[in-house]
């Protein structure tokens, strides 16, 4: 387990840097200042890879009011809302009433007869993510207090400070010095041999990333595809 400075600091000692690596994270320029954004780029460049990583999941408690349709995310209390968990809507979870809630289609929803006004209160059955903001509605609108349990991904999660620790296991951290590594020797130009050895130990520990923590489902679906060398997104 590596703190962002630990990480920092080991990434000057495996690229031959010169100094022992930053003192802090905090307030850095030059080399070293472009060794934390290396770092914690790299970081959330491979959290960014998938929606659906299981250590970005969340749990959620939901209490829905009598004839209240609508929630937004301040609602809920959410900040770090990346994307729902869609088969996870259960109402009256814990009771021998509980059932799943479908998602409702929202092209559907906003011409229904609840937007209109004109509705008949009761238990939902349907939930629905509202566009662009992913805030939720439920349908039926309820006709009283209702508890519904869910599950979200958190948006890619930067680390800032010292003591902050990545929340990709662990186990894998070495992955994220791979990916800056990638980076570095991109932006300096370095011979390419480097960046496809970065590479190399990169996609290496992505797939065993990826077994870890995805669906086994989507594991399947993934067996035999080929990797990209840049296979990364901008964040």
């Amino acid at each position: 387990m590596s703190t962002f400075l630990q990480q920092c600091k080991d990434f000057v000692k495996d690229n031959g840097i010169s100094g022992s690596g930053p003192s802090t994270v905090v307030g850095q320029t030059g080399v070293f200042g472009d060794v934390v954004y290396w770092v914690d780029r790299a970081n959330r460049a491979i959290q960014s890879l998938h929606n659906n990583w299981g250590f970005l999941e969340e749990d959620l408690v939901i209490t829905l009011s009598d004839d209240t349709g609508d929630y937004s995310l301040s609602d809920m209390g959410l900040t770090d809302l990346g994307t729902w968990k869609e088969d996870s809507f259960i109402i009256n979870p814990g009771t021998a009433n509980k059932k799943v809630l479908k998602k409702y289609d929202f092209d559907k929803w906003i011409t229904s007869d609840e937007r209109a006004g004109t509705y008949t209160t009761q238990e939902p059955e349907n939930f629905i993510i509202k566009r662009p903001d992913k805030a939720l509605a439920f349908k039926p609108i309820p006709n009283g207090t209702f508890t519904v349990w869910a599950k979200y991904y958190k948006k890619p999660v930067a680390m800032t400070a010292n003591t902050d620790e990545s929340v990709i296991p662990s186990q894998f951290h070495d992955i994220i010095l791979y990916r800056a590594t990638m980076f570095y020797a991109r932006h300096m130009g370095f011979p390419s041999k480097i960046y496809e050895s970065a590479n190399e130990d990169y996609k290496a520990l992505l797939s065993s990333l990826e077994s870890h923590s995805l669906p086994d489902s989507q594991m399947r679906h993934n067996i035999g595809a080929s990797w990209e060398n840049d296979r990364i997104e901008t964040v």
